[in-house]
C-alpha cells in the first residue's frame, strides 16, 4: 500500500536529536535545562509532511503477518462472587468461561483491484497460512483447519483515500468464524492518515474493529530515523464509543454498561518518497468492563512488515476470479450478528451434538446421583439449550415438570430452563403446570416468578397470571400480582392499561394499609412516569410502613423528578426504614451530582447502620465517575466508629 507524500528530509530533526546527546556531556545545570527546552519544543513544533496513500490498479504488496491473540473471559463475576465460591466450583468448566488463543503466521498478498469514486477496492488473501486455535492451551483442530482453508479466499475490502477499511466482502460459504478473526486482523492492519492537512505531527481518526467504533490517535515518533523518506509513526486507541442499544433501557434503571479500555499502542514505518506502509509492530491489551466488573481481557500481538512490492501485468484475471466475493453482501469490520442469531448460535455452541434423549438421560442420572456439592451448571445449560432450540420440547418438560417434587433437581432445571428459554411455548408449558398445581402453595409459589421473569410475555402469560391474581390463597395471589406488575411493564401501552388502571382503581378505593402497600409495591413493578402521581403521595403518610413502600416503589419510575423526592426523603424522614428504601432506590437511578452530594453527606452523620451501608456499596460503584469516593471509602475503613461498615469498606477496597 502506498502513501502520497513529497519528499521531505529530517535531517534537522535528527541532528538535533544527535546533538542532544552531545549538550548532555558539556552542559550542566540551568544550561543544560535550557538546552532540552529548546529541543523539546523544536520537536513538538517541527511540522511533518502528512503520509498520503496513493494506490494504483495492478500493484501487489507482499506482507509478512505473525499475529498473536489470547482472550480470557469469566461472565461469573456478574452473577456470583467469585471469591466467596468454592474451589471445585470455580475450577469446573463452565460455558461463561472462556480462555481462546489465536495464532495466525501468514504471507498477506494485498492488490489493487479498481477504483469505486474516491474509494479504492483491493483484495487480501492469506497465502500459505498456519492457523492455531487453542482453548486453554489446547490446539482446537477443526476450527484451526476450518479457519486455514477460509482464509486461503481472497478477502474484498473497500477502503477509502486514508486507508480506512470501510467494508468487507467475503467468498460463499466462509464460515462466521473465519469471517470474524479475518475482521479481527485486518482492523488491527489498518494505518489511516489524515484527511486533509499537508504537514503535521499528529491526527485523530474515528475507525472500527469488532467491538465497534472507536477514537484512534497518530503521532510522530519522538525519535527520528535518519534514513531519508522513512517516517516512524505510532497509534493509539483512545476510547470506544458506545454502540447504540437496540433495546432502550427505562430511565432510572441501573444501564447494562459495557466498556472497553484500551491499552498499548502499535508503531508504523512509512517510505513517504514510494509511498508504502513498510511495517506495523505492537501490543495492545483490552479490558473489558461490564456493571463495574471485569469480565475479560484481549491481548494482541502483531508484526505486519513489507516484504514486496510488484505491479499485475493485466487485473482482469484476478477481478473475473473475484467475482462472487464482489456479488456478496458488504459488511463493516465492526458488523455484529442480530441479538437472536447470536444468541442461536451460542445455543448451538452449549447444545453440541446432545439430543432430546441424551439430556432426559443425563437429567435421570443427576436425579438418582444428586449431590449437594457437585456442580449442576452445564447440565442446565444443555437442558436451556434444547428447550430454546426445539420449542416443541417445552410440552415434554412440561410434563415431567408436573410431576417433580418441588425440592427435586428436575424441578429447579426444568423451571429455569423453560424461563430462560422463554418462547412462547415455554412459556405456555409453565403457565400449564402453574394452572395445574395452583393448590399446592409451595409449588405456585416458585413458579410464578419464573413465569414472569420472561423477556417477552405472551397474551397466555398475562391471562394465567391475571387469573392467579384473584384466587382464594393469600399468598399466590399476592405474589400473582407482583408478578403480574413485572409482567405489565413489558407490554405496550395498549396492552397494559386496562391492568394498571385495575390496580390504581383498587389502591385509591381500599382503606385497608396491608393491601395499600402491597398495591403500591406491584405498581413499582410497572413502573411508568404516569404513576408518579399515584404513588408520590403515599411518599408523605403518617403509616411509617406505606411511607417505605411508596418510597420503594418509585426506585423504577422514569421521571427526573424522581430522584430529587428520594433525595429529601434520605435526608429528611425520620424512619430508618423509609431512608433505608430511598438509599436502595437511588442506588438503582443513575447517579447525578446532588444525589451524590447528599449521599456522601448523609453516608457520614445517618444514624442507621444498614442505610449507611447501602449508601457506602452505591458510592463504590460510583467510584470512576466521582473519584473521591476511593478516599471516602479508605478513611472509612481506617476510622470509622461502625464494625461492620469498617469491615465492609475494607472488603471494597480489595475489589480488583
Amino acid at each position: 500500500m502506498q502513501l502520497s507524500h513529497s519528499r521531505k528530509t529530517f535531517a534537522i530533526a535528527a541532528s538535533i536529536l544527535c546533538l542532544s546527546g552531545t549538550f548532555g556531556i558539556v552542559a550542566g545545570g540551568k544550561q543544560l535545562e535550557t538546552i532540552r527546552t529548546q529541543i523539546a519544543h523544536q520537536l513538538l513544533t517541527q511540522e511533518i509532511t502528512a503520509p498520503r496513500y496513493q494506490l494504483s490498479i495492478g500493484q501487489q504488496y507482499s506482507y509478512q503477518l505473525n499475529y498473536d491473540s489470547h482472550a480470557k473471559s469469566d461472565l461469573r463475576v456478574l452473577f456470583t462472587d467469585i471469591d466467596k465460591t468454592p474451589e471445585a466450583k470455580r475450577n469446573a468448566p463452565s460455558s461463561l468461561v472462556s480462555d481462546l488463543n489465536v495464532k495466525i503466521n501468514s504471507e498477506v498478498i494485498i492488490t489493487v483491484l479498481a477504483k469505486q469514486g474516491n474509494n479504492y477496492l483491493l483484495s487480501y488473501r492469506f497465502n500459505n497460512p498456519i492457523v492455531k486455535i487453542l482453548s486453554k492451551e489446547q490446539l482446537i483442530k477443526q476450527q484451526s483447519q476450518l479457519v486455514t482453508e477460509d482464509l486461503k479466499q481472497d478477502i474484498v475490502a473497500t477502503v477509502d483515500p486514508q486507508g480506512r477499511i470501510v467494508a468487507v466482502q467475503f467468498a460463499p460459504k466462509t464460515a462466521e468464524i473465519s469471517q470474524t478473526f479475518a475482521r479481527s486482523i485486518l482492523a488491527d492492519m489498518q494505518f489511516v492518515t489524515p484527511n486533509n492537512s499537508d504537514r503535521l505531527r499528529e491526527w485523530t481518526q474515528q475507525e472500527e474493529d469488532q467491538n465497534g467504533k472507536f477514537l484512534a490517535h497518530y503521532e510522530a515518533a519522538s525519535s527520528f530515523e535518519n534514513r531519508g523518506s522513512i517516517l516512524p509513526f505510532r497509534k493509539t486507541k483512545v476510547q470506544y464509543f458506545p454502540r447504540p442499544s437496540s433495546t432502550p433501557s427505562r430511565q432510572g434503571k441501573p444501564k447494562s454498561d459495557l466498556t472497553i479500555h484500551p491499552q498499548g499502542e502499535w508503531q508504523g514505518k512509512f517510505d513517504a518518497a514510494k509511498g508504502q506502509l513498510q511495517e506495523l509492530t505492537g501490543q495492545e491489551t483490552q479490558k473489558i468492563i461490564i456493571s463495574n466488573k471485569e469480565v475479560g481481557t484481549d491481548e494482541t500481538k502483531m508484526s505486519l512488515k513489507l516484504q514486496s512490492v510488484t505491479t499485475l501485468p493485466t487485473i482482469q484475471p484476478l477481478q473475473t476470479k473475484l467475482q462472487p466475493q464482489l456479488k456478496a453482501p458488504s459488511i463493516p469490520l465492526s458488523y455484529q450478528v442480530s441479538e437472536a442469531d447470536a444468541e442461536a448460535q451460542i445455543q448451538k455452541r452449549q447444545l453440541g451434538t446432545d439430543t432430546l434423549e441424551s439430556i432426559s438421560a443425563a437429567l435421570d442420572r443427576a436425579e438418582a446421583t444428586r449431590n449437594l456439592q457437585n456442580d449442576y451448571t452445564p447440565l442446565y445449560l444443555k437442558l436451556k439449550s434444547l428447550i430454546y432450540l426445539q420449542p416443541k420440547t417445552s410440552e415434554i418438560f412440561g410434563d415431567r415438570l408436573s410431576i417433580a417434587k418441588p425440592d427435586s433437581l428436575s424441578f429447579q432445571l426444568i423451571t429455569g430452563a423453560l424461563s430462560a428459554a422463554g418462547h412462547p411455548q415455554a412459556q405456555a408449558a409453565l403457565s400449564k403446570v402453574i394452572l395445574q398445581r395452583v393448590a399446592d402453595t409451595k409449588v405456585a409459589l416458585m413458579l410464578i416468578p419464573s413465569l414472569s421473569a420472561v423477556k417477552n410475555p405472551t397474551a397466555e402469560t398475562v391471562k394465567t397470571l391475571d387469573q392467579l391474581a384473584s384466587t382464594p390463597d393469600p399468598e399466590v395471589t399476592t405474589t400473582a400480582q407482583l408478578a403480574l406488575g413485572s409482567v405489565v411493564a413489558k407490554l405496550n401501552s395498549t396492552e397494559a392499561k386496562p391492568i394498571v388502571d385495575r390496580f390504581v382503581q383498587t389502591l385509591q378505593t381500599t382503606k385497608q394499609p396491608e393491601e395499600q402497600r402491597h398495591l403500591l409495591l406491584v405498581l413499582g413493578n410497572v413502573g411508568t412516569s404516569e404513576l408518579l402521581s399515584v404513588i408520590e403521595p403515599f411518599t408523605q403518610n403518617q403509616d411509617a410502613a406505606l411511607k417505605a413502600a411508596a418510597t420503594a416503589a418509585l426506585r423504577n419510575i422514569p421521571d427526573v423528578r424522581v430522584t430529587p423526592i428520594l433525595i429529601q426523603i434520605l435526608e429528611k424522614d425520620a424512619d430508618d426504614n423509609v431512608r433505608l428504601e430511598a438509599a436502595i432506590a437511588l442506588g438503582l437511578r443513575e447517579m447525578t451530582p446532588e444525589s451524590f452530594s447528599a449521599q456522601k453527606a448523609t453516608f457520614t452523620k445517618d444514624s442507621s447502620v444498614k442505610v449507611r451501608l447501602a449508601i457506602l456499596n452505591t458510592l463504590w460503584q460510583a467510584r470512576e465517575a466521582y473519584p473521591e469516593v476511593v478516599a471516602i471509602v479508605k478513611n472509612a475503613a481506617d476510622k470509622d466508629s461502625d464494625k461492620d461498615v469498617k469491615e465492609t469498606a475494607m472488603k471494597l477496597l480489595l475489589e480488583p
